[in-house]
């Protein structure tokens, strides 16, 4: 007979050996399964990498390609500007008077065999332009192909469609110029290692540049003795003023070298990038009713490098209706011409023959006595020709120029 306690022991046994059974299964099942999860991340992980790295190498050769059509585009600017300088030798009647400008076409160039027709750029559009100033000979090349690559000008940059407004802060389009108006308004260029503002593009499509900040030390409009006034409170004559010598002076210093650097408005090499202009000195009454130089260019000084701003431009930048007078109180609203100093206006008071005008710190337009001494925020023109690099304008971003 068949002990009780021995079947529950053989029973015993039997489910443990089952159970051990089963879970060697379950470890072996969960190994296969581990083991293809595994695989498959590790085929993902590799697919990632590879994804990555052909990313890395389409990057790599996309900035290879627009690097060497950069270089490209250089290498033929200067090709167009060698083939100029062979055309307009045989054509030297052409060649610019002075302190004028002429400009010979890409397709004029490539016509009369000047220089090879490259297929790559045979969709694209270009001038040469040779200046004269003083008898020397300046040449700059234009090279457009509608795309980021092109060389464009700072004029043809600021006047794309898009940038000019109706309304607003901006650059508009009146009295046969492109002014910038308003309080903040992206105006400011990088040149000489100063900082200035954009005030217009003059009818010549030159661009007219404001100091942005104050130059150098204060200075007198005029301090001449004069015999209404029987004292030296100087007379409103610009040509005979000392402003006018003022900036001479900084001029001449310049080109000749005699200030240390610290003390300079610009370099003697930025000067070439100057262009002359007619300064606009005529008078203006203080209840004159005029914001279109009118009063000021009905007299000029030719040949000017270093100005100062007339009346009408400094009215112009204000965008209040009411400005409309030098007597207007409301000129100093939404402008930013506004500075921390007062400074000085080329324009004098035609009411009388000793007091012109300047902008207060706070932006109002005063008829002072010529005498005082007031900041000096010098004027200057670049060519229409002058290339932008980079840059959108704003202060921490000024436009840069070549």
């Amino acid at each position: 007979m068949v002990d009780p306690k021995d079947n529950n022991e053989k029973n015993k046994e039997l489910v443990e050996a089952l159970k051990t059974e089963y879970d060697d299964e379950e470890v072996v099942a969960e190994s296969k399964s581990n083991n293809v999860f595994g695989f498959k991340m590790k085929k993902l992980l590799l697919l990632f990498l590879l994804i990555i790295i052909l990313l890395i190498i389409t990057l790599w050769l996309l900035s290879l390609s627009s690097k060497e059509m950069s270089i490209n585009y250089s290498s033929y600017e200067k090709k167009m500007i060698s083939a100029a300088k062979d055309y307009y030798k045989v054509n030297d009647k052409e060649l610019p008077g002075n302190n004028s400008s002429s400009e010979v076409t890409l397709a004029k160039l490539v016509e009369l065999k000047y220089m090879e027709d490259y297929s790559l750029l045979k969709s694209c559009t270009g001038s040469v332009t040779v200046e004269n100033k003083n008898s020397s000979y300046s040449y700059s090349s234009y090279l457009d192909c509608g795309d980021d690559q092109s060389s464009k000008s700072l004029y043809r940059h600021l006047t794309q469609s898009n940038n000019i407004t109706a309304s607003g802060d901006g650059l508009y389009r009146m009295n046969n110029e492109y002014v910038f108006r308003g309080e903040i308004v992206n105006n400011y260029v990088s040149f000489s290692n100063r900082l200035w503002r954009i005030v217009k593009i003059d009818s010549n499509n030159d661009i007219v540049l404001i100091l942005n900040d104050n130059f150098n030390a204060v200075n007198t409009w005029d301090d001449r003795y004069n015999e209404t006034n029987d004292y030296n409170s100087g007379y409103n004559d610009y040509e005979k003023s000392r402003i006018k010598d003022f900036l001479d002076e900084t001029y001449r210093n310049i080109k000749e070298g005699n200030t240390n650097d610290s003390e300079l408005l610009m370099t003697k090499a930025a000067t070439k990038k100057l262009v002359n202009y007619k300064l606009c000195i005529g008078k203006v009454g203080f209840n004159q009713t005029t914001k279109n130089n009118s009063y000021e260019c009905s007299k000029v000084i030719e040949n000017t490098k270093f100005g100062l701003l007339t009346i009408s431009d400094y009215m112009n930048a204000s965008l209040d209706t009411n400005c409309n007078a030098p007597s207007s109180k409301s000129c100093e609203n939404y402008n930013y011409l506004i500075n921390r100093n007062n400074w000085w206006l080329v324009t004098a008071n035609s009411d009388n023959n000793y007091q012109v005008y300047l902008i207060e710190s706070y932006g109002g337009i005063v008829s002072s006595n010529a005498y005082l001494y007031q900041y000096v925020r010098p004027v200057i023109h670049l060519s229409k020709n002058i290339k932008y690099t980079s840059g959108n304008g704003t202060e921490n971003k000024p436009y840069v120029i070549e």
